[in-house]
């Protein structure tokens, strides 16, 4: 059979820079579309879902506080904070306590990161910590491991480095 070849189709942002839109001004859909970078009938969308405009005439105008407040709350609302004992589990979506609440550290140079899989659905589940935190999470969850590079800051950890790892190369 003949299969028809796809389109170069844009994935649809979710987060926006609301630092580009000024908040004095006025802007047209057009205006908006073309400074966001998304589709005239995503700006109507917004406006059907409480974007509020100036006035109704057929060009509509939107003040750029409200735009800024309208994309900002919409961004705000989408967020899943998690508590300290929990990982966000991207299949379930929601936030999760890792399962028989057991973790892996892995330090590197840039950054220090927790690994642990979802009780639910057994997906891995990933959380970047700042390093002075590692020892406040020993005190939440079982540590399975510890990968580091450098434990600087970290005080009595039983580490087990990268370069002693052999063929392992530091996998989670």
């Amino acid at each position: 059979m003949y299969k028809k070849k796809q389109k170069n189709v844009k994935k649809p942002r979710r987060t926006f820079n609301t630092r580009m839109i000024r908040a004095k001004q006025t802007y047209s859909t057009d205006e908006i579309a073309a400074l966001l970078d998304v589709h005239l009938g995503t700006i109507h969308a917004w406006h059907k879902g409480g974007l509020p405009s100036i006035d109704a005439h057929k060009q509509l105008l939107f003040w750029g506080q409200d735009i800024k407040d309208f994309i900002n709350r919409r961004q705000q609302d989408r967020k899943r904070p998690c508590k300290p004992d929990e990982l966000f589990c991207f299949k379930c979506q929601k936030p999760r306590t890792p399962r028989d609440r057991t973790i892996c550290i892995k330090v590197t140079a840039t950054r220090t990161k927790i690994a642990g899989f979802c009780q639910i659905c057994s997906t891995p589940m990933n959380k970047s910590i700042a390093p002075n935190m590692i020892d406040f999470f020993k005190g939440i969850f079982t540590i399975q491991t510890v990968h580091a590079e450098n434990l600087l800051g970290c005080t009595n950890t039983c580490a087990i480095s990268n370069q002693n790892q052999g063929d392992n190369h530091g996998q989670i």
